[in-house]
């Protein structure tokens, strides 16, 4: 099995998620079983999935502990052992408030089947942010912008929760910096003024 996986938040307040997954099926299959969770007041809609050329609607139920099931139904998709292909696609809304230090959560609607092994780039992402964004942190920790003003990336060994970056607006790591290290030299001219008074105090 592998995911790849494409989260755009450029087009306004909801993320939009597309998902591309190649499982191993069975000739007994029938469904490929999702599940997935929320976290804090994010929301799941307009879940879709494209396969074998046919686009349709999936029904999302809501169980205990914000845990989310679905399933993709294969009909006749599935004539031989073989890997199957299709394309999951969703909106995430809630993340956070519009303004300030906010997390970007989208949770992941992950297959149930598990990886015969878990190998290096099972699952990749790329996260689109709009301009403008300052990234303070992220998870999965490896996340990383592969060039300035391009989206971030991660790969995984295994299917996550959820993706997560923690933004502000602007500048708001430089100006952080620049407050530490303002205060750095204002605490240092402080003590080589101190020093001064002091040697001259013993002439």
């Amino acid at each position: 099995m592998s995911a790849r996986a494409r989260v755009d938040f450029t087009e306004g307040d909801r993320a939009h998620v597309t998902i591309t997954y190649l499982v191993q099926a069975t000739p007994e299959s029938r469904e490929v079983p999702l599940t997935g969770l929320l976290f804090g007041d994010v929301e799941i809609s307009s879940v879709q999935v494209s396969i074998a050329g046919t686009e349709s609607p999936v029904a999302i139920t809501h169980q205990p502990g914000e845990r989310l099931r679905a399933s993709i139904p294969l009909g006749t998709t599935v004539l031989d052992e073989g890997p199957i292909s299709f394309v999951l696609r969703y909106e995430v809304s809630g993340a956070a408030p519009s303004e300030g230090v906010r997390d970007l959560r989208v949770p992941v609607l992950a297959v149930m089947w598990p990886p015969a092994e878990a190998l290096p780039g099972i699952f990749r992402a790329e996260l689109l942010l709009p301009p403008g964004l300052t990234v303070l942190g992220s998870f999965p920790s490896d996340l990383r912008e592969v060039e300035v003003g391009g989206p971030y990336i991660t790969e995984l060994p295994v299917l996550p929760a959820l993706l997560s970056l923690r933004v502000t607006d602007g500048g708001g790591r430089l100006r952080v910096i620049t407050i530490l290290n303002t205060a750095v030299l204002v605490l240092l001219g402080v003590v080589l003024v101190g020093g001064w008074r002091y040697l001259k105090g013993t002439e």
